[in-house]
């Protein structure tokens, strides 16, 4: 549909518009439906109400402290949770909201920023604030914003999630902010970080737990009876990390000449347990309640280590070369460099690919 035709549909047939009505509906009311990325499972339709959105104008109008004559940018296309997130409460607070495939300039006077890396000679004098997410940031992420880019920047690191559509951490500008650091938790979130016996850390790695209610929680999940695949994934922690035999594990797609691909699965036990032919029983059983028997890998096989970049996160597309070929492929965003080669010249991986 043509704007214009969409414009039309709202008018009476004598080309008059009928009276605005806004209904008055209660605070958990659905209101939109908000898939995630898969990144855990299959992709989950996240229902949210009209109370869902107190959180993106709490991210904006108070942690942010934009006001009318700011203009917020994202980089991201408009279907994107993050620009959908920026959009609603840059219009409810009389914000300029500036929608572009271009890099923002001087001209344009844009205030915070979610972008990619700034090309050379651009213009970052009017930008306030940059956001950093979607993984860990460095400190030099920090150094290079600040160097290159603008000395008097507020930056800081920010999670937030599809569920909430918003921040679980946010920013205050009266604090200073550190690199590689999340700086404060968002306004109404009770964010803790629990170790492995539930016990409240700083300072560790540790599983995010936030411990109250939050309003910006979505109402349920599409297609979800009873709420059961809502409380199962987020009120308790993934049947896969209840496995106290399992340390960590990394799962790639090995293609064959003839086109097939099938899932591998390589884990790393925990000290005093066995990869045995009983626990490929229970990772296949729990897979199949937890997703289906498609997502059940074809090969599951025992290994010392998992490899992570610098980012922490697991290496699938390096993995997934070393099946293909047999080979260390070049990389330097690795943390754990000695780890690939426990992916060399595993007999049931070459045998895949024997015509």
């Amino acid at each position: 549909m043509l704007l214009e035709d969409f414009l039309q549909s709202g008018k009476h047939s004598d080309g008059t518009l009928p009276e605005l009505v806004f209904e008055q509906l209660p605070f958990d009311h659905p209101i939109a439906i908000n898939f995630t990325s898969g990144t855990t499972g299959l992709p989950k339709g996240v229902l949210h109400s009209a109370g869902t959105f107190i959180a993106v104008l709490r991210d904006f109008g108070l942690h942010l402290n934009l006001r009318n004559g700011d203009t917020v940018y994202t980089y991201c296309p408009v279907s994107r949770l993050e620009c959908v997130g920026q959009s609603i409460p840059s219009l409810a607070l009389g914000v300029k909201l500036f929608l572009s495939v271009e890099a923002p300039s001087s001209q344009r006077k844009v205030s915070p920023c979610g972008i990619a890396c700034p090309k050379p000679g651009m213009n970052f004098d009017s930008l306030k604030v940059v956001a950093l997410g979607a993984s860990p940031s460095k400190i030099r992420n920090f150094e290079f914003l600040h160097n290159r880019v603008n000395k008097n920047l507020f930056v800081s690191s920010i999670y937030g999630a599809t569920e909430v559509f918003g921040a679980f951490s946010g920013f205050d500008l009266n604090l200073p902010s550190y690199s590689s650091e999340c700086q404060v938790p968002s306004l109404g979130v009770d964010l803790h970080v629990f170790d492995d016996f539930g016990t409240s850390v700083v300072g560790k790695r540790g599983e995010m737990v936030v411990t109250t209610p939050t309003p910006s929680f979505p109402v349920y999940l599409w297609n979800d009876k009873n709420n059961a695949k809502l409380k199962e994934t987020y009120f308790s922690k993934y049947e896969v990390d209840k496995m106290e035999e399992l340390q960590d594990f990394i799962c790639v797609g090995q293609d064959r000449w003839n086109g097939e691909t099938r899932a591998v699965l390589f884990v790393k036990m925990r000290k005093g347990y066995e990869f045995t032919e009983e626990l490929k029983e229970k990772i296949a059983e729990t897979i199949k309640r937890e997703v289906s028997d498609d997502y059940i890998p074809k090969l599951m096989l025992e290994i010392p280590d998992v490899p992570y970049n610098l980012n922490h996160k697991r290496m699938e597309s390096t993995i997934k070369k070393i099946l293909a070929t047999n080979a260390i492929p070049e990389v330097s965003n690795i943390k754990n460099r000695e780890s690939l080669q426990y992916y060399l010249n595993i007999p049931e991986v070459l045998s895949y690919n024997e015509k």
